[in-house]
């Protein structure tokens, strides 16, 4: 199985899509943490250089990905 891949993720006070397009002009990509812990949902933004390898490899789809939060969660 594979060990992941870890990618720490910033959380962002904007929602929106002005928001969105001038995080991605900053090189960040936007995205939505939902899940246990985070009442509602967490949204935030990671480096596009964090991403690109898991994206540009050939398992991209079924990449296991542990994502540390801004609180040190996990």
């Amino acid at each position: 199985m594979d060990k992941g891949n870890r990618i720490r993720i910033e959380k962002r006070e904007g929602t929106g899509k002005q928001h969105c397009k001038k995080v991605r002009g900053e090189g960040k990509i936007p995205g939505v943490l939902y899940g246990p812990g985070y009442p509602g949902s967490m949204p935030f933004y990671v480096d596009t250089q964090t991403i690109a390898p898991i994206a540009n490899s050939g398992r991209w789809e079924t990449a296991r990905l542990d994502v540390e939060t801004p609180g040190g969660g996990k």
